[in-house]
């Protein structure tokens, strides 16, 4: 599968695996799902296993109403502009931003922030999994290492990779969020039992009991209430079967919405799940009930939505379907979310319920077309078509930004150059002169 890395500056001498250069003295914030937080896992202990320091790492969530600012900084998208100098001040540490995409309803003061941590000649690695081509360009433009993985796997075993890195337990952590952020390319590795253990109990231990257990919360004054468990699972020495263990004992199944039905291989609801379990919610009921795609209400701190989420085990069948249902009620609005799992904001509980009943309707009757005419292989050829030419378009990006930073030190090498010529004329001048007195 391809990759498209995206490497900015090279300031010192230590090789770091094959194409990596020494940076610094790395901080590290990621975002504050468990597929987030597990890739901050392996990355502190990896690049802790290469020998490179660590000065600090932090992920922090907490629910925020609309119109109100989190009372700690918060290190997902919608906040990690105003948390971020917060956290950690720009110009004194090499910065490595792990699974947080741009925000895309503030983009240019997402951009401005992160860009500003390259000040002072400090490295800002930007590594996602996600696409946003345009605003990925502003962060290149900046000065900003972007290294965009092809899947939630990839990206969490990046650093590990780059430094050299063979380890079962970085594998082991990256299968079990990237199975927890729905990666359809690990889907082979992961058996029913192993779904339910890490998307039901894993998550609501992430999401609620992890924060009640104060051996974990010891270190969150520091490390933010989800980077917690990084330094616990480092000072622990916990390993991915004592997660699971621990998932197990104190986690529970997700909440799925008081009522829902089916249609076809559609499930839906107009009752939202408990706050912040649409996403699992959509996965549960899908499973449970052998539907393909789940459209549901669901709610946040900010108010209500419509998510459409394709089963991950189906992502190939169902993508288009999702992304043209999310586009056809999106009504102006930009959706967000991953490929094959989308939300649009609504602005009340009953535009999300009618939304939610027109997006069932353009699903069943495209599902309908895809069973009755044999067009599904002609939309499965589409998004992968689609997705392979965003690869390539980030691969021509890389090229690119490599070109221009080769230009740049070759042109500040000729600089340097021409000024020791000069240097050399004048001393050259001064002798003749002297000489000839």
């Amino acid at each position: 599968m391809t990759t498209t890395t995206t490497f900015i500056r090279e300031r010192t001498t230590i090789t770091l695996g094959e194409n990596m250069q020494k940076a610094g003295r790395w901080y590290e914030v990621s975002d504050t799902d468990p597929h987030g937080g597990l890739s901050m896992l392996v990355a502190v202990k990896a690049l802790q296993e290469a020998g490179e320091e660590v000065v600090g790492y932090y992920s922090h969530f907490e629910p925020v109403p609309r119109g109100q600012a989190p009372q700690r900084p918060v290190t997902n998208p919608a906040f990690l502009a105003q948390s971020l100098p917060q956290i950690v001040s720009p110009g004194v540490v090499d910065l490595m931003v792990l699974d947080i995409p741009v925000n895309i309803q503030r983009p240019l003061e997402f951009i401005k922030t992160v860009t500003e941590y390259t000040f002072g000649g400090r490295d800002v690695w930007f590594i996602d999994h996600h696409g946003h081509n345009e605003y990925t360009v502003e962060l290149l433009r900046n000065g900003v290492t972007v290294i965009l993985q092809p899947t939630s796997y990839d990206m969490t075993m990046y650093v590990p990779r780059v430094l050299g890195l063979k380890n079962d337990e970085y594998d082991k952590w990256a299968l079990f969020g990237a199975t927890a952020d729905y990666d359809e390319s690990v889907a082979h590795r992961v058996t029913l039992d192993l779904e339910e253990l890490i998307t039901e109990y894993a998550d609501t231990f992430w999401k609620d009991e992890m924060k009640k257990m104060p051996e974990i919360q010891a270190y969150a004054t520091k490390h933010g209430n989800i980077g917690a468990f990084t330094a616990y699972a480092i000072e622990r020495n916990l390993d991915p079967d004592d997660f699971l263990r621990l998932a197990r004992e104190r986690g529970r199944p997700v909440p799925l919405p008081e009522r829902y039905e089916t249609r076809g291989n559609i499930v839906y609801s107009l009752t939202p799940p408990p706050l912040g379990y649409a996403w699992k919610s959509a996965s549960k009921l899908c499973r449970i009930t052998g539907a393909h795609i789940a459209i549901l209400v669901g709610q946040s701190p900010r108010g209500y939505g419509v998510v459409i989420a394709g089963y991950w085990r189906n992502k190939d069948s169902v993508t288009p379907i999702v992304e043209e249902v999310a586009r056809r009620i999106a009504r102006g609005q930009r959706p967000y979310g991953h490929e094959g799992a989308r939300a649009i904001n609504c602005t009340s509980l009953q535009e999300a319920q009618e939304l939610v009943k027109e997006a069932v309707n353009i699903a069943s009757e495209l599902m309908s077309t895809m069973t009755t005419r044999p067009s599904a292989t002609h939309l499965i050829a589409d998004w992968k078509v689609a997705r392979y030419l965003d690869n390539q378009n980030q691969m021509i990006l890389t090229t690119l930004a490599q070109i221009l930073q080769k230009m740049n030190d070759m042109y500040e090498r000729y600089l340097e150059l021409k000024e020791r010529q000069v240097k050399l004329l004048e001393e050259a001048t001064e002798r003749d002169r002297r000489r000839y007195d």
